[in-house]
C-alpha cells in the first residue's frame, strides 16, 4: 500500500475533532446566500482525483444542467467533494456529500478557495429529484458524530428545511426563485 502523505492522516483525525462539534442547520434563505450556484439536473460521471497541488483527493461528480436557479447559464457542472479512493488510497472525510451517477438532483454549490463547487454546508445544499418530481433533502441529520443543530443555530424567520421535503419540484422551484430575487432587492 503506498504511503499516505502526512496530510491525508491529519485529514483522517477529522472525525475526532468534528464529533464534538455542531453544524448549523439553515434556512432556505441562508443556503441561497451562502451559494454561488444553484442548479438542477443529472448527476452523469463521477471520478477521483488529485487536488492541483497534488495533496488531496477529491471526488467530482459531472451534473448536466437542466435549470438554473441562480448563478450563469451553464451546461453542466462540475461538484466537487474532498476525500474519495484513488489508486487503492482511500481518504475518508467526515461531511462530503456523495452523489450517485445517474441520480435528480437541485443542488445549492459555493466556491471553495481552491476553485472547486462543493456542496453548501455539509450535504445541506443537496435535494434528490424522485421520479415523481418530488424534492427530499439528502443530509443526514447526524454526520460522522457531528450533530446538525436544528434549534442553536436556526433565525427567528426564513423557510426551514425540513419543511421542503417532498414538495414538489415546481414549488421548490418558485420558492428558491422568489428568495434569490428577494437577496438581489435587497442587494441593491
Amino acid at each position: 500500500m503506498p504511503a499516505v502523505p502526512w496530510r491525508a492522516s491529519a485529514i483522517s483525525l477529522f472525525p475526532i475533532l468534528l464529533s464534538a462539534s455542531s453544524l448549523p442547520q439553515l434556512t432556505l434563505e441562508k443556503l441561497v446566500s451562502q451559494s454561488d450556484t444553484i442548479v438542477a439536473g443529472h448527476v452523469v460521471r463521477a471520478w477521483a482525483a488529485m487536488d492541483s497541488e497534488n495533496r488531496f483527493i477529491w471526488t467530482h461528480y459531472e451534473v448536466n444542467v437542466g435549470d438554473v436557479l441562480k448563478g450563469q447559464p451553464q451546461a453542466s457542472v462540475v461538484i466537487g467533494e474532498p476525500g474519495g479512493t484513488l489508486n487503492g488510497v482511500s481518504l475518508p472525510v467526515p461531511g462530503s456529500t456523495s452523489y450517485t451517477v445517474g441520480e435528480e438532483v437541485s443542488v445549492f454549490l459555493y466556491r471553495t478557495p481552491i476553485g472547486y463547487l462543493r456542496t453548501t454546508n455539509y450535504g445541506q445544499g443537496k435535494f434528490v429529484i424522485s421520479a415523481d418530481h418530488r424534492l427530499h433533502s439528502s443530509h443526514a441529520m447526524n454526520i460522522a458524530g457531528a450533530v446538525i443543530a436544528a434549534d442553536a443555530y436556526r433565525s427567528a424567520t426564513g423557510t426551514s428545511v425540513e419543511t421542503l421535503d417532498g414538495t414538489t419540484w415546481s414549488d421548490f422551484r418558485s420558492r428558491v426563485a422568489r428568495v434569490v430575487a428577494a437577496q438581489k432587492e435587497a442587494r441593491r
